[in-house]
């Protein structure tokens, strides 16, 4: 039977959903009347603006079709809505068969939320068009069942369910705003009219269920009968999303109920202990399962006068709402039985569920086997298919070429290019699908996809071939992207180049090679035993030191018993570039003819400024800034599936752990290398041993220590840490000068010069004493060594002399310490006090005396043994300060006669030429060289970090380079060392918590940590460990990683490679897992390696795209590809292609990158079109 609507009738049923008289509605839904349509769902329409006067009618304005249970006379029924005021909200239900009205006063948001959720968008009054009247499908009916034969009619229905099930929604919506409003009621009227509603609500929605189940029970049996296999696979997965959100909404209604019945008994319980505090478990639990036979606790309450009124009260709530939680019990196992039957209807659809994926597996396999069988995609339009060849207006014409037109573009690029850029494998034995070309399988040649702009560029010709293939340029890579890599490599070169020339490589330093030999010669090996002889004289020398450990300090050393070479042929001499060069003799330098070249100031400014350039490019910054948040990703992966595996092997290792680990404190000023207590315990010492000593030559006059002492109106006693003020405190924050003005116990510069200075009256006897006990401390700990710094100002050209007589007649040699020399950058104040006359003095002053020695070591005997434990140069002084850019001209050193004082990059471009020409001689001598390794990246410009990337073997500092991504980016990939002092940047220019050590040491940069300041900045007698200590409590780094950061400080050392072989292993210069001895690091295997495969990868994107070339080469071998960071640098269709072009049909390859068949499946079905 076919049940037909007009539209007269449509708008009567209309008038009767949205609240008209009770005659209307039950004329339209009489008991004769059988119609199945379907019951609306609520339809709000708000009388104002504010929601106050509000009536929801079930027939929604927005939907289609009326959706929710069948509508027969025996379950049709109106519901309205009406929300009097905002203070006091009624809800009216009007049931058609009972003609029952009931009302009750709810908190108005209940009411307000839902009806805002039913129609959020209808806001403003106004009355209902005839445009807006539902549309009423005819509903066809055959043998009781609803016409879902065709496709069309199927999916109808399917939205109709949904309908359904959203009503269905909205009524639980409801039950669950009763409920709450049933648990704050707080009179018996009013309950009574809430449960009335809820029972009217809860029929309604459980007729709803048996309904939408019945439906779905028809849709199965109807998807049974399809023939079409096509059709019957929409019609499952159709079905099989319903019927899932219909389970979601059961399961939903369920703990929605069980929740009131919960917080409902728990209501109960406490009116009960009320009326009685002393009833028991058992009888409350009796009282809610049979409240009309178990009264007798009320009954005893009644007798006391005092409660009778209250206990009535709670007897009679507690009856009438026991069965209340009846009918909950009764509605949860029905929903539970609703449950369980559509969990057998999903039971049943198992196996045509396994059909259909094993369909699918076959159609994967026969698509292989098409493939295998074609060669490739045919990709060639036929004559006798009615298309013609392409010419070159239909090439460039993508709707009429069987190749990706723009929205086939943009969908591969949304969906597969971000993946193919950052998921590769970091073991050197896995295979990308651009790491095999299709020409070493022995397939046919599978037809590249061409690009747009290379098909514009290279149109095809017309040709008579059948077979003829488009012929496209491979341009997956992009000339952008090509430039770029072009651009980063030229940037390593160039810097390859710099410290090729200054002869700061490895291999350049005589002192690593085998035959090196150093006076007091290292401390011996513990193991194996020597003899007893020795071994009883190293016994009696441990003996000793423990007895005097200061005096223990260079004890072995005799300056007799030094080697001093004699004089060299070769010359040396200012260039004209303003440097000094060497030649082979005086005639040589007589026609200007050096034995070495250098780049010249314009050759280092114009490298330097194409390295600013590079740095500062947009595309160079994008591609860095991706590669770096990459090697973040790669690194949390990494200690994700290999943190237990490291600490297990740690734990397997004897004898290691961080505390007998080898540590350089690879930055340390030795004037502030003590702590405040230590220097305060030696200025008391001195005090009161040693008042009489004559220490200070000022106004005319001789000075004792005690004399300095009464003129500043102190006594020992009066000392303390707070009287120094020597830490720096909040006040030195971004405040240089205040710092330097730290170094000045109490304020005063001439306690300063007598007890920190190496060249004063008493030639430095304080500062050798102290810096005695603090080197005795460090050898008391063996595994402690530092690289002090010592200052040589350039003001006059004996300093060099003073400092190594005060080293050699102090007898400050240890295994433990080595030297470093800072040049601090004051040039405008030694012009100002006519200390120089020009920026060449201070040159000359610096290494004038450094090419006489290496002439000449005897002419300066004590600077050439000093020399063999100096490592190299810094320069130092505040970065913030502005400077004075140099853009075309470049004035020689002669001709800087102004008080300005040079740029960061001058100073350090002319230390790096005199240092180059410099190491040339001393190797050739056998001398050890020496390197440059600048404070750079604390403040200051950008151009402070590319001047020393161009020149320096490493750096101090670097916080700046969290600001320049492609710049840290090089850092990287050359693997400058960086020695990095958290705790006095803290103190200076960057708080701890904001500072980018572990964000650069888990990108994998040659990170150390180092001490700068321990006098300013640290409390302990060992303040590297304090250092090691509070990084790892702030930053959580694990013992791995703490050995980690003391192996990249011994290999950022200075010290000759035969210790540091004892130290951490003979092979550590290797690379990789071959140069790490776990038995001495405490650095597993597994994550050198890793740090090893990680730049490799690194690397090697440069060389495949960028070869190097003249004669400075990487030796490395290729391991894999990358493609990370290409993403916004080319266009991703095009690494598509790229990659397509040279895969394979292996499934293990495709499977590695899910988008290549993706994209070829398109151009498959594309060309067949």
């Amino acid at each position: 039977m076919s049940h037909s609507f007009s539209r007269d009738r449509t708008m009567e049923l209309r008038q009767s959903f949205e609240g008209g008289n009770e005659s209307t509605n039950r004329e339209n839904h009489s008991p004769n009347n059988n119609s199945t349509l379907r019951s609306p769902t609520f339809y709000l329409t708000p009388n104002d603006d504010d929601f106050t006067n509000t009536t929801i009618s079930r027939s929604p304005p927005t939907s289609r079709y009326y959706s929710g249970a069948d509508l027969t006379t025996t379950n049709s029924y109106s519901n309205n809505y009406n929300t009097n005021n905002a203070n006091n909200a009624t809800i009216n239900i009007t049931s058609n068969n009972s003609s029952t009205s009931l009302s009750s006063s709810i908190t108005p948001n209940y009411l307000t939320n839902n009806a805002h959720n039913y129609n959020k968008y209808n806001r403003k009054p106004r009355q209902t068009r005839p445009e807006e009247v539902i549309e009423m499908n005819e509903i066809s009916v055959k043998n009781g069942h609803a016409n879902i034969d065709t496709l069309e009619e199927f999916f109808e229905e399917v939205e109709s369910i949904k309908d359904s099930i959203t009503m269905v929604n909205e009524n639980i919506n409801i039950v669950e705003r009763l409920h709450t409003a049933a648990l704050i009621s707080s009179n018996e009227q009013q309950w009574t009219q809430l449960s009335s509603q809820l029972e009217n609500m809860k029929r309604d929605t459980q007729s709803r269920n048996l309904d939408i189940k019945a439906r779905l029970t028809e849709l199965e049996n109807a998807n049974g009968k399809q023939a079409q296999i096509s059709d019957g696979q929409i019609r499952k997965t159709q079905f099989s999303a319903l019927k899932k959100r219909f389970m979601d909404t059961i399961q939903r209604y369920q703990d929605i109920e069980r929740a009131y019945q919960q917080k409902y008994r728990q209501r109960i319980e406490r009116q009960i202990r009320i009326v009685k505090p002393d009833a028991t478990q058992d009888e409350i639990e009796t009282i809610l399962d049979n409240a009309d036979d178990d009264a007798q606790i009320f009954s005893q309450s009644l007798m006391q006068a005092t409660r009778r009124g209250h206990a009535k009260a709670v007897l009679s709530e507690v009856q009438n709402r026991h069965d209340d939680i009846k009918n909950i019990e009764k509605t949860i196992v029905e929903l539970h039985q609703l449950f369980m039957d559509m969990s057998l209807l999903v039971e049943r659809q198992q196996e045509t569920v396994n059909v259909v994926e094993q369909n699918a597996e076959t159609a994967a396999v026969q698509l292989e086997e098409g493939t295998n069988l074609y060669g490739g995609l045919d990709l060639i339009t036929r004559q006798d298919d009615g298309i013609d060849i392409p010419n070159d207006e239909g090439v460039n014409n993508f709707d009429d070429s069987p190749y990706f037109d723009y929205h086939h573009l943009k969908a591969i690029e949304n969906h597969d290019s971000k993946y193919l850029g950052q998921s590769l494998s970091i073991s050197p034995a896995a295979h990308h699908l651009s790491d095999l070309h299709i020409d070493d399988l022995g397939l046919p040649t599978l037809p590249k996809v061409p690009e747009k702009s290379s098909i514009i560029k290279e149109p095809v010709t017309h040709t008579a071939d059948p077979n003829a293939k488009f012929e496209a340029k491979d341009d997956a890579i992009t000339a952008e992207l090509c430039e770029l890599y072009g651009n980063l490599q030229k940037c390593l070169d160039l810097r390859e180049k710099y410290i090729t020339l200054s002869g700061q490589r490895l291999t350049d330093d005589p002192r690593n090679h085998d035959d090196w030999e150093i006076y007091p010669a290292a401390p011996p090996k513990s193991w194996p035993l020597p003899s007893p002889e020795e071994l009883e004289r190293r016994k009696a020398k441990e003996m000793a030191r423990e007895a005097d450990p200061v005096a223990a300090v260079g004890s072995d050393f005799d300056f007799d018993q030094c080697k001093i070479p004699g004089p060299h042929v070769y010359s040396y001499g200012i260039g004209p570039n303003g440097f000094y060069q060497v030649y082979r003799n005086e005639l040589d330098q007589t026609a200007e003819a050096p034995l070495y070249q250098f780049p010249s100031p314009r050759e280092f400014y114009d490298d330097m400024d194409f390295i600013l350039s590079v740095i500062s490019d947009g595309p160079a910054k994008s591609f860095a800034f991706r590669r770096l948040r990459y090697l973040d990703s790669k690194w949390q992966m990494y200690i994700l599936l290999n943190e237990f595996q490291e600490l297990a092997d740690s734990k397997r290792t004897p004898h290691r752990d961080f505390y007998n680990v080898r540590k350089v404190d690879t930055h340390v000023h030795h004037s502030s290398s003590m702590n405040q207590k230590h220097l305060l315990r030696f200025i008391k010492s001195k005090m009161k041993k040693s008042p009489d000593d004559v220490v200070i030559y000022r106004d005319n006059h001789h000075l004792t220590l005690r004399g300095v002492f009464e003129s500043l109106g102190l006594t020992a006693y009066d000392l303390s840490i707070d009287t120094l003020d020597m830490h720096a405190h909040k006040d030195s924050f971004h405040r240089f000068d205040k710092f330097n003005l730290k170094y000045n116990p109490i304020g005063e510069s001439r306690l300063r010069e007598i007890f920190m200075k190496t060249d004063n009256y008493i030639q430095g006897r304080y500062l050798a004493e102290i810096t005695k006990e603090v080197v005795s401390d460090l050898e008391s700990s063996k595994y402690q060594m530092v690289e002090y710094r010592v200052s040589i100002y350039g003001r006059s050209i004996d300093e060099w002399d003073k400092l190594a007589k005060w080293v050699v007649n102090n007898k400050l040699f240890s295994s433990n310490v080595r030297w470093l020399i800072q040049i601090p950058r004051l040039y405008n104040i030694y012009k100002n006090s006519a200390a120089v006359n020009s920026f060449q003095d201070i040159i000359t002053n610096v290494f004038e005396p450094l090419f006489e020695v290496t002439k000449d070591p005897t002419s300066h005997p004590e600077l050439h043994v000093f020399l063999q434990r100096v490592i190299g140069f810094d320069t130092v002084d505040d970065e913030s300060k502005p400077e004075k850019p140099i853009f075309k001209d470049f004035p020689l050193p002669k001709d800087w006669t102004s008080n300005v004082n040079p740029p960061y990059s001058y100073y350090l471009y002319y230390m790096y030429a005199n240092t180059a020409a410099l190491n040339k001689w001393r190797q050739t001598r056998g001398f050890n060289t020496l390197v440059l390794r600048p404070h750079c990246g604390e403040a200051g410009d950008t151009d402070h970090l590319t001047a020393a990337f161009l020149t320096s073997y490493g750096i101090s500092h670097g916080i700046l380079l969290r600001k320049v991504p492609a710049l840290q980016y090089l850092y990287y990939l050359a693997q400058v060392g960086i020695a990095m002092s958290p705790l006095s940047n803290n103190a200076l220019f960057l708080t701890y918590e904001r500072n980018p050590l572990p964000q650069f040491f888990q990108r994998g940069l040659n990170i150390s940590l180092s001490t700068d300041d321990p006098l300013q900045f640290h409390f302990t007698k060992e303040p590297l460990i304090e250092e090691y200590s509070v990084a790892a409590q702030i930053w959580k780094l694990s013992s791995t990683d703490m050995c980690e950061l003391a192996r990249n400080s011994v290999i950022q050392s200075g010290w000759e490679n035969q210790i540091k072989a004892h130290w951490i292993g003979k092979d550590w210069h290797k690379p990789g897992v071959q140069g790490n001895d776990m038995q001495k690091t405490n650095v597993p295997d597994i994550r050198v390696g890793f740090r090893y495969e990680t730049l490799n990868e690194e690397l090697e994107a440069l060389r495949r795209y960028a070869p190097k070339e003249g004669k400075f080469n990487h030796e490395d071998p290729i391991s894999k590809q990358d493609y990370v960071g290409v993403a916004g640098l080319a266009e991703s269709s095009s690494i598509q292609q790229h990659l397509i072009s040279k895969s394979t049909t292996d499934n293990s390859h495709i499977g590695s990158f899910p988008g290549a068949g993706i994209v070829a499946e398109r151009a498959k079905l594309r060309s067949n079109h």
